[in-house]
C-alpha cells in the first residue's frame, strides 16, 4: 500500500487540475455584461451672438518729444515739470551771447574776404592782359586764376558757417512743437549744455491711443482678428489702427493699438488702465454648463453622448464664461447632449443610461 501512495497523489494532482482547466474555460462564458453606467445629461445650445473676452489696456500717445540743444550754450531758463503748453510756445531759451558774437566776427570775415575775392579777380584780369602780350608767364597767370577761385570759395564758405550760426541763434530759444506737458526736465537752469543735449521731454495731450495686450490664444482661436469688434465701457466703439507681428516672449501677448472718435479721446488720461471688450462674429461657438468640462493635462474636454447611448470625448477651447455656462469652440452643435455629472471613469463610446438636466438660466 506503501508503494502505491506516491501514485494515488500524482492521480489527485492531475484530476484537480482537470476541474481547475475545466473552470477556467466556463468562466468567461459565465462572467458578468459590462455594466451601463447612469450619468446626468444637458443639452448643447447654439450661441448666434459670437465671442466676447476683455482685454487690458493703457492710455498712451504714439511718441513723445524731446527737445534738445542745438548750441553749446547755457541754459537761461525752462519750464517746470508738469507745465501745460500749447503749440508755438515757448518753454525753454539758452544764452545767446557767445553765439552773437561769433556771428559778428564771421560777418567781418566775410566783408574781408569779399575784398580779398575782388582784388584777386582783378588781378587776374590784369595778369591776363599782359599774358597777351607775353609779359608774364603761363605759369603766373595760372597761379592768379587759382587765387581768383580760392578767394571765392572761402567767401562761400564763410557765408555758408554765418548761415549755420544764424539757425543756431534761432534755436536759443525752444518752443513746443504740440499741445502737451512737460513730463521730464533733463537738464537745469544756469547748465552749460553741449550740442544735442537733451533740455526736456514733453507729453503730447492729443493724439492718444490705447495699447492692449491681446493673448496669442485669444489671436489664434478667433481667426486673428478679422471679425473682431472692440468696445470701451459698452457703448463707445473703437477702432484698431495696427497691431505688432511679434509677441512679447514674458508674456507672449499681441500689442493691440485702439483709437477711440475725438470727443471720447478727450476724456481719456494718459497713463490709465482700462478693460476694452472684444467680440466676435463666429459660427462654430455654442453654450454648455460648467459641470460638463473636464480638465485634462492637455486642455479641456467634453463628453458627448450619440444616438447609440454611447459617448465620445471631445475637445473644446474656451471663449468666455457666463454665469453657470462656458462659451465653447467645437464641433458640438445645438441640441446635441454632454455628460455633466458621472464623467468619473467613462471610457471612449461606452454605453450609458441618463438622466436629463434642466438648463437653469438657459434663455439666450
Amino acid at each position: 500500500m506503501k508503494n502505491n501512495s506516491p501514485l494515488l497523489y500524482l492521480k489527485l494532482i492531475a484530476r484537480k487540475c482537470k476541474y481547475i482547466s475545466l473552470f477556467v474555460i466556463i468562466f468567461p462564458a459565465v462572467a458578468a455584461p459590462e455594466t451601463i453606467k447612469l450619468v446626468e445629461v444637458a443639452k448643447v445650445e447654439h450661441w448666434s451672438h459670437g465671442a466676447a473676452h476683455t482685454i487690458y489696456c493703457q492710455v498712451e500717445t504714439p511718441n513723445t518729444y524731446l527737445l534738445s540743444s542745438h548750441n553749446s550754450a547755457r541754459l537761461k531758463w525752462a519750464l517746470p515739470e508738469g507745465s501745460q503748453v500749447t503749440q508755438g510756445q515757448l518753454i525753454a531759451e539758452q544764452d545767446g551771447y557767445y553765439i552773437r558774437q561769433r556771428i559778428e566776427q564771421l560777418k567781418i570775415d566775410i566783408e574781408s574776404a569779399g575784398v580779398q575775392q575782388e582784388y584777386t579777380a582783378a588781378e587776374y584780369q590784369r595778369t591776363q592782359l599782359l599774358n597777351e602780350q607775353s609779359l608774364v608767364s603761363s605759369s603766373r597767370l595760372s597761379d592768379m586764376h587759382r587765387l581768383s577761385i580760392q578767394a571765392n570759395l572761402t567767401k562761400k564758405k564763410l557765408a555758408q558757417q554765418l548761415q549755420e550760426l544764424q539757425y543756431r541763434e534761432k534755436n536759443l530759444q525752444h518752443f513746443a512743437p504740440v499741445n502737451g506737458q512737460v513730463q521730464r526736465l533733463a537738464s537745469q537752469p544756469g547748465e552749460y549744455l553741449s550740442d544735442g543735449q537733451t533740455i526736456l521731454k514733453l507729453q503730447p495731450t492729443e493724439n492718444k491711443e490705447l495699447i492692449c495686450e491681446l493673448p496669442l490664444k485669444k489671436y489664434r482661436q478667433h481667426n486673428q482678428l478679422n471679425t473682431a469688434k472692440f468696445t470701451l465701457n459698452g457703448n463707445n466703439d473703437l477702432i484698431l489702427d495696427r497691431s505688432t507681428i511679434s509677441l512679447k516672449e514674458d508674456s507672449q501677448t499681441l500689442a493691440l493699438y485702439l483709437r477711440a472718435d475725438k470727443n471720447m479721446e478727450q476724456t481719456l488720461l494718459l497713463g490709465e488702465r482700462l478693460q476694452v471688450v472684444v467680440s466676435y462674429l463666429t459660427q462654430d461657438i455654442s453654450r454648455v454648463p460648467h459641470d460638463a468640462l473636464e480638465l485634462a493635462d492637455d486642455g479641456y474636454y467634453v463628453w458627448k453622448l450619440n444616438d447609440t447611448q454611447s459617448v465620445n470625448r471631445l475637445a473644446v477651447d474656451i471663449v468666455s464664461t457666463q454665469d453657470n455656462y462656458f462659451l465653447v469652440k467645437s464641433p458640438l452643435q445645438g441640441g446635441e447632449h454632454v455628460v455633466t455629472f458621472g464623467k468619473q471613469g467613462l471610457a471612449e463610446k461606452q454605453q450609458v443610461k441618463f438622466n436629463h438636466e434642466d438648463n437653469k438660466g438657459a434663455s439666450l
